[in-house]
């Protein structure tokens, strides 16, 4: 029904209910009724808390772009921003004296590092309540408090036991000491305290539901009885509680032990389920060439269109609304179009024909590459079942003609005469070698060595050559960071002579003067069959003589001519100014022995069956270019960048593509639901019916109404997997204006005049990093703490108009600041703010954590954080460990480690042991091998390592490198390989790589890994700003230094070569 909505994160107060529906907010009475729509916003609210008294409704809005606190009457009326943080921000109620209590990560170097603030509803900075972590609060009988950590929303990883499962901490006795409430089972959220009961949700029995305990843990009691849904999000006003359950709002009352739902009507026009288009160019996924190269074949939104390069209308093929269609082309007829198209509710090959549809019923899986072979009606397809396809679409039949126990084919090539398919094969986990089948036998051979990774077979459109890439040019470059070496190119083009006695390739034949006529160059070409001799085949191949790269794709094009496409060398963590860029189109000629660029700027490209017409993408752009020939810069005139057949750049916009959300979102859950079904790791879903998990939430489609909600749905769907990283990201939301913050990188603290701001702390990262130190800082700047700030671009602060106030929009730019000092003297400075604060902060943390484990050691212990097993905990690892290894002692902490897949490589070189040492006269000595740790090791991790976090902290264990120290970690260890996007962007992961451990088998998943010495750092080490875990670790360091007694041996003496006396005859 059309006021049925998507009834989300409930607040109630007295006879009013307020709650987030259609990305609004609404409000209704207790008893249910027909909502009112309180906000018309620009983004999406979320976390709404009423007043006690029930007239003002605090909430996280998003209309200038970052998630912030906004306050408004809770009967309706405009809304004031009350705070500029940017990072993220969730209401979590009010206090006693009414102020709105807020978590946030601001000012904390890790995204999961939540901290409580209260706000005055009259304005001024947020003041913080100093307990640590926190992500939820409730407030009992006199200074009683209960704070929930780690409490999030457990319906997104449904019966989670591991180290992140919700917890409560309770300060019974008001007296600023509390205790972990160990007696709680499942994933605890939503801590609330009514009389004498602290009331909670857990799944503590498999499903969401409402419990409650006394004080001290005991008394334990359900209170609903959800059995198909959890429930959620939980708020009381003291008196009731209410919550979200399958889209719907419920009401318990602890007077009568009873639950009920909220009869809610939601009327609205639902906006953003109404019918829109959206631009071509923004929406490209793929694209084909017509085998004439006059036309193409292009993947828009999950629709499939085809039209001239400049001429013609437009065709759409296919169910206009409510399916998908990807890897549209044209077989060798240039009339009949094929694609994968999941009209049927599977993927199958659909084909239009003579105006006619139909689709062949064949089980293809998740198809990954389709290829429509140069003659006949066949067609190969490859899939996530590692297996290689090929189809009679004339006949209707099909076989699976090759299959690898090692990975997926992706890349498919037919020969000229379509008798033969040439495809990549994995052999082993490392190894990737180039197949041929032979079409017509069934038969297929391995033709390069499968000692290497090959990969991209192109045929030659004469039949002489299988082209392909692989990387096999073991030419290392020296690190310029540590002692090691590395092949950061390795690959190049490479080509296999099909017939035995070729001449050879790269030795052309003598020529005169006479100059060769174009058109018939390429117009010749040899007999119709290609001939391929398999004996001796691996052997005949030879490397282009071009320097070793990085290239994407390769194709033999007419003129006797191959085009490939060249890679530059990002840096994977983009601090050195080597970002990923698009590659270079680069065309060789056999006939001069050269290789030239086409063109500069290129991400893939398609080659027509013509072996002329070449089609390449550049961003979101598309252009057709001659195959053989650098296009002439004078042909597109002083039009050379608008659409024209000059240009060769195709106009997109002429592709006008509509979306219907509903039918999008209902064709996206299914998606969702079968690459689940299909890529999770173990064939039965680990005991979960994943059809009865569909068919229960298909039907809360009726009630979505925009992409927020699918979103929510999507992750509830995913969920009942009971596995780590389902994650759906990304996809078509509704998006405020970009307004990003200016960030200074301090502490701001009104000061006594009550108008301005005195700098209470700056923040002191790294001063040579752009962004990594607070602007403040900066040369010229050097701004002093007690210096306030009085204007920021001449505009006056004041105590509710604060600094940050007025720097919305001034991310990263050049904003004017007057500070004045001590004796009311006023000087104006320029700063370049930052867009981000984090890199700054985490800096000036592992700086501190260092520096204080070398005072308290007397520099005998050295420490180093990881915060990931990607690219910046490579970084980091590489930045500290050269320079700590050598102490007597090293503290590894990998709190907060969001993963990756590096764990492997630090584990190896921290399981370095000194068994020699290099001396020489200058110079103190140094270990061999370099790099080895002098003496004992300890790991610090916590509930928030996780992924590889969780793989480092267990096999630190497994590999004996010392003890480990802190809490139990997150437990997430089923890998992702996100490779799958859906029709509008989003992109899910499916868990497709489980790992198992020597000891525990399975067990670190949904568990995580145990500390050998169990440290938490309880919410009264926050307020007095204790970091025990990191004191803890310390002191096992310097107990396993005093009993190791590490340093330089006994070198004994060195050794005498002076000559003996000669000896008398």
């Amino acid at each position: 029904m059309s006021d049925q909505g998507y009834l989300r994160q409930p607040t109630l107060a007295g006879n009013t209910i307020a709650f987030v529906c259609d990305d609004d907010l609404w409000s209704v009475g207790a008893a249910g009724g027909v909502a009112r729509r309180l906000t018309a916003g620009l983004g999406e609210p979320s976390t709404p808390c009423l007043s006690p008294d029930g007239t003002q409704l605090a909430f996280v809005g998003r209309d200038e772009q970052h998630p912030e606190v906004y306050l408004m009457p809770a009967i309706g009326g405009p809304a004031r921003r009350m705070t500029w943080l940017g990072p993220d921000v969730m209401v979590r109620g009010w206090t006693r004296d009414g102020h709105v209590l807020f978590v946030t990560t601001h000012g904390q170097p890790f995204f999961r590092n939540y901290r409580a603030f209260t706000l005055d509803p009259a304005g001024g900075m947020p003041q913080p309540v100093a307990l640590g972590q926190v992500n939820h609060m409730a407030f009992g009988p006199g200074n009683a408090r209960v704070i929930g950590r780690n409490t999030a929303d457990p319906a997104r990883w449904k019966r989670y036991r591991g180290g992140t499962a919700g917890h409560l901490w309770i300060d019974a006795a008001g007296t600023g000491t509390f205790r972990r409430m160990t007696e709680l089972t499942g994933n605890v959220t939503s801590p609330m305290w009514i009389g004498e009961r602290v009331y909670y949700l857990s799944d503590a029995e498999g499903v969401g539901n409402l419990y409650s305990c006394r004080p001290d843990g005991t008394d334990n009691r359900r209170h609903t009885d959800h059995d198909d849904f959890y429930a959620r999000h939980a708020q009381t006003d003291g008196t009731r509680i209410v919550y979200q359950c399958g889209a719907q709002i419920w009401c318990f009352d602890p007077r009568t032990n009873a639950t009920q739902q909220v009869p809610i009507a939601v009327p609205a026009h639902r906006t953003q389920a109404a019918r829109r288009f959206v631009p071509a160019a923004d929406n490209l996924a793929g694209f084909d060439v017509h085998p004439d190269g006059h036309s193409l074949a292009v993947d828009v939104r999950g629709k499939l269109f085809t039209f001239g390069l400049w001429e013609g209308a437009v065709r759409q093929h296919g169910r206009p609304d409510g399916a998908r269609h990807r890897l549209g082309q044209w077989l060798a007829d240039g009339t009949t179009l094929v694609a994968i198209g999941d009209e049927t509710g599977e993927e199958r090959v659909q084909v239009w024909q003579d105006g006619v549809a139909r689709t062949l019923p064949w089980d293809v899986g998740r198809v990954v590459a389709l290829r429509a072979a140069p003659k006949g009606a066949l067609v190969a397809l490859a899939n996530h079942r590692n297996e290689v396809i090929v189809g009679d679409v004339a006949a209707g039949t099909m076989s699976v003609v090759d299959r690898s126990d090692a990975g997926r084919t992706e890349d498919l090539a037919w020969s000229p005469d379509g008798a033969w398919l040439a495809y990549p094969f994995w052999t082993d986990a490392r190894h990737c070698a180039i197949k041929l089948l032979d079409v017509g036998a069934k038969t297929s051979a391995v033709v390069t060595q499968p000692d290497f990774r090959d990969y991209a077979p192109a045929f030659d459109p004469d039949g002489r050559y299988l082209y392909f890439l692989s990387v096999r040019t073991f030419d290392p470059v020296y690190d310029a960071v540590q002692f090691e070496l590395s092949f950061p190119r390795a690959s190049r083009p490479y080509l296999i002579a099909l017939r035995a006695g070729s001449p050879p390739p790269f030795d052309p034949a003598p020529k005169g003067m006479k100059p060769v006529d174009p058109v018939a160059a390429l117009s010749a070409h040899p007999a119709e069959t290609v001939r391929v001799d398999l004996p001796g085949i691996v052997r005949r191949v030879a490397a282009f003589p071009v320097p070793e790269g990085r290239f994407g794709q390769i194709a033999g094009v007419a003129g006797n001519k191959v085009v490939w496409t060249a890679f530059p060398i990002p840096g994977a963590h983009g601090r050195g100014g080597h970002k990923d860029a698009p590659g270079r189109l680069e065309m060789f000629d056999f006939d001069t022995q050269r290789a030239e660029t086409l063109a500069e700027r290129v991400d893939a490209f398609a080659l027509a069956a013509d072996e002329m017409t070449l089609v390449i993408r550049d961003g979101k752009r598309l252009r057709a270019v001659p195959a053989n020939r650098k296009p002439d810069p004078a042909e597109g005139g002083a039009a050379a960048d608008a659409p024209s057949r000059k240009s060769g750049w195709i106009d997109l916009a002429r592709v006008r593509a509509s979306v219907d959300p509903r039918a999008e979102w209902r064709q996206m859950l299914r998606e969702v639901w079968r690459l689940q079904r299909d890529n999770f790791w173990t064939p039965d879903m680990s005991g979960v019916d994943w059809q009865a998990v569909y068919d229960r939430y298909a039907p809360l489609l009726d009630r979505v109404a925009t992409r927020a909600e699918f979103s929510d749905l999507v992750w509830e769907l995913q969920g009942e997997l009971g596995t780590s990283h389902a994650y759906e990201m990304g996809g078509d939301h509704r998006r405020p204006p970009a307004l990003p913050l200016g960030q200074l990188g301090a502490e701001l603290a009104l000061a006594a005049d009550g108008t301005t701001y005195a700098i209470a702390r700056i923040v002191a990262g790294d001063p040579w990093e752009p962004g990594a130190d607070s602007p403040l800082n900066a040369i010229g700047v050097e701004a002093a703490v007690g210096e306030r700030i009085v204007a920021v671009n001449g505009q006056p602060v004041s105590r509710t108009v604060p600094p940050q106030a007025l720097l919305v929009h001034q991310a990263a730019a050049k904003v004017e600041l007057t500070l004045a000092g001590d004796g009311g003297a006023t000087r104006n400075v320029v700063v370049t703010t930052l867009a981000d604060e984090v890199p700054a902060r985490y800096r000036e943390w592992v700086e501190r954590n260092r520096a204080w484990v070398h005072a308290q050691s007397q520099g005998r212990v050295g420490y180093f954080h990881l915060p990931d097993m990607q690219s910046a905990g490579f970084a980091e690892f590489h930045r500290y460990f050269s320079a700590e290894c050598d102490r007597d002692a090293l503290i590894v902490d990998v709190r907060y480690n969001r993963g990756g897949h590096v764990s492997q490589l630090l584990l190896e070189k921290i399981a370095r042991k000194r068994i020699g040492y290099g001396l020489s006269r200058w110079m103190r000595p140094s270990s061999y091998p370099d790099e080895a740790v002098a003496g004992p090791v300890v790991a610090l991790t916590n509930e928030h390592a996780g992924s590889d976090g969780d793989i480092f902290s267990h096999n630190f264990k497994l590999m004996g490198l010392g003890p480990l120290v802190g809490t139990r970690t997150w437990g997430g260890v089923v890998g992702i390989w996100p490779r799958h996007r859906l029709i509008d962007g989003t992109e899910t992961t499916q868990p497709e790589f489980s790992f198992w451990f020597a000891d525990v088998g399975f067990g670190v998943e949904n568990y995580g890994t145990d500390p050998q010495i169990e440290v938490d750092n309880a919410p009264q080490d926050g307020a007095g700003g204790h970091d025990r875990q990191l004191e803890r670790a310390l002191a096992v360091a310097l107990d396993l230094v005093a009993k190791v007694r590490p340093g330089l041996p006994d070198f004994g003496p060195r050794p005498t070569l002076a000559r003996a006396p000669l000896p008398r005859r």
